[in-house]
């Protein structure tokens, strides 16, 4: 765990999340992202990604959705 931010939701309440440190993998690129941790069991996607993690990396085309493999198809980075 890096440590916590406080984080306004969509709904304008703030609240104090943990961040972690992680590999995101999207196609074929691999990065290091900050990410906090919320519930999201109840909402339709399980992650979101903010636009500082995928600026200069990615064009989002916000008309299309699910252009990637699925996670399973995509083999992680190994140490060695």
């Amino acid at each position: 765990m890096v440590g916590f931010k406080k984080v306004r939701s969509s709904n304008g309440q703030a609240e104090l999340r943990p961040v972690i440190r992680t590999l995101a993998v999207i196609g074929d690129e691999t990065f290091e992202i900050d990410i906090t941790l919320a519930s999201r069991d109840a909402m339709g996607f399980r992650m979101l990604l903010g636009r500082r993690e995928v600026r200069n990396r990615f064009v989002i085309d916000p008309g299309r959705s699910f252009l990637q493999p699925a996670s399973s198809d995509v083999a992680l980075p190994t140490d060695q």
